[in-house]
């Protein structure tokens, strides 16, 4: 079995891929550390994160090492983002020399053996190990079909002294449904999902920042939906807040380019279910598969800025936009997800999650003090990215980040390093090499004159000169779409009273209750007003 390649779905029955998905977490959870921020609420949940990651990746590795695979291995990681720096080097040491580990984004661009190496998404969904003859790659199409063996069956043989259960659907009692009467409890690639028998159909879709996506099918609307679910919400109290925050901000922005919570119940397992709007596919797929053309770029633009219009005069920052939270559908409607790690605006705001490639400057400089400029520098970079395909500002580390920031924007003003309170801090960005902003029509030479005055405005490096969500839509850029009777903002301001409060997880368990018991009290009523054409689009 030399001559064969073998790509291996780490979806199966048993071993789950949860860990490299919380492997990735941890990579996030790294930023927090390297930015010099966290709270001690987050430096907590960077622990109990971390701890379980390393562990679990550690066992999946003496398992997928003990089992009899083929030489010449190449392991597939599905949806893996990056791997951590403490694994970055995992293919050179002596326990697992005959395998590759490489992320899904890089996968996609590996030329293997300098042949084309395509397979059936198909095969990777019924667990099965696709094994290709090295001879044969080169004739490789989408549609060839691949020889396979059960990757669990493989699994179970090469551990033949361990006891191994399939997992078999069970029902269960309800807890928190409104219409069902009982739960079914379902594999989905090795991870255990309970949901009520009105959504059927479960496809893994993918992870987000808490909680492993399906997409499904809705008994009662008919239509597609995805089920995110959040992991034991309870263990810990600093997660059940988390989860307890999440819940709350999806009950209040309402919009319709923020997406919208259709359900969410809390199965036996006490897991947490949020149903939400499913759309096709995210920004960073669609930069991914193509470069953009210009009247979506700025279209995506404006829906986006609408959003923030909205968001930001509640008192919420997103603080994580990125690519990847942005959804876009078939008819090129966009909507912002991921609300998890949103906060409050507060002058003493601290702590701060985002990926590295699209977070704002006055981060990496350990200010005190931030607002909601740092989602307008987020939509920024992203708004770069579609103009030039490839993300603006890079960096390998947060030292890197600002690096790469002053490379493009010159080295920061005299306003900005004023308000610089740390002394460390102010010695490194004084020992930074002086440097000129270099033109924007110089670096996106393909922009217009209008998409390179908004792009300046909105990668001020101050943020205080940063324009507004409000003044961006405004723009002669986005005049096409700008109609402002239509691009509402919040009616009130989001209630973040509970956001100071150290609670017990029982505590946040009850208040969750509640909220959920109050979301399905107000769509209940809310459904008999609405026109019968009014439900079926909602539900969508």
């Amino acid at each position: 079995m030399t001559n064969q390649i073998t790509l291996i779905s780490c979806y199966n029955k048993k071993y789950q891929v949860e860990m490299f998905h919380l492997l990735s977490r941890s990579e996030m959870f790294r930023e927090v550390l390297e930015g010099g921020g966290g709270s001690a609420e987050e430096d907590k949940d960077i622990e109990i994160q971390t701890t379980e990651t390393n562990k679990q990746l550690d066992d999946y590795i003496r398992l997928i090492t003990s089992a009899q695979l083929p030489d010449n291995s190449l392991i597939y990681f599905k949806d893996l983002l990056q791997l951590t720096d403490k694994y970055k080097d995992i293919t050179s040491t002596k326990i697992i020399e005959q395998h590759l580990i490489i992320s899904s984004s890089e996968f996609n661009k590996l030329d293997l053996y300098s042949c084309a190496c395509r397979f059936q998404l198909s095969n990777l969904k019924s667990n099965q190990l696709n094994l290709i003859n090295k001879e044969d790659l080169g004739e490789l199409s989408e549609d060839s079909n691949l020889g396979s063996v059960d990757l669990y069956d493989l699994i179970k043989h090469s551990h033949k002294d361990r006891k191994f259960e399939d997992p078999v659907e069970t029902r269960t009692p309800p807890i928190m449904s409104q219409e069902d009467s009982s739960f079914v409890k379902l594999s989905v690639f090795g991870n255990i999902f309970q949901v009520t028998t009105r959504y059927t159909d479960l496809q893994p879709v993918g992870m987000g920042a808490f909680g492993l996506l399906c997409s499904s099918t809705d008994q009662k609307s008919g239509g597609p939906v995805a089920i995110k679910k959040v992991m034991k919400p309870f263990s810990a109290p600093v997660l059940a807040k988390r989860t307890y925050r999440e819940l709350k901000l999806l009950k209040h922005l309402r919009h319709e380019n923020i997406i919208s919570l259709l359900d969410v119940f809390i199965s036996p397992g006490e897991d947490i279910y949020f149903i939400t709007e499913l759309l096709g596919t995210d920004l960073h797929r669609l930069l991914s598969s193509r470069p953009l053309e210009r009247q979506f770029v700025q279209y995506f633009l404006y829906q986006m800025l609408r959003a923030l219009k909205f968001v930001h005069p509640a008192g919420v920052v997103h603080r994580d936009l990125k690519p990847s939270n942005i959804l876009i559908n078939e008819n090129c409607d966009l909507k912002i997800c991921d609300f998890g790690l949103a906060r409050l605006q507060d002058p003493q705001m601290t702590g701060y999650v985002s990926t590295r490639y699209y977070r704002a400057p006055e981060i990496m400089l350990t200010w005190q003090e931030y607002d909601s400029a740092v989602d307008i520098w987020s939509v920024g970079c992203i708004f770069a990215e579609m103009i030039d395909g490839r993300p603006i500002f890079p960096g390998k580390d947060h030292v890197h980040q600002l690096t790469v920031i002053t490379e493009l924007l010159g080295s920061p003003p005299e306003d900005v390093i004023n308000t610089i309170t740390s002394e460390n801090t102010r010695r490194f960005v004084d020992a930074l090499p002086k440097r000129h902003k270099i033109s924007f029509a110089d670096r996106f030479p393909n922009a217009n004159a209008e998409e390179i005055d908004l792009l300046e405005k909105m990668l001020d490096f101050n943020p205080k000169k940063r324009i507004t969500a409000a003044d961006a839509l405004a723009h002669p850029y986005l005049a096409p779409y700008h109609d402002p009777e239509d691009e509402p903002t919040a009616n009130e301001r989001f209630d973040w009273s509970f956001n100071d409060a150290d609670l017990p997880t029982d505590q946040w368990k009850v208040m969750m209750y509640s909220e959920i018991l109050d979301f399905h009290n107000v769509d209940v009523k809310s459904e008999k007003d609405m026109t019968p054409s009014t439900t079926t689009a909602g539900a969508h």
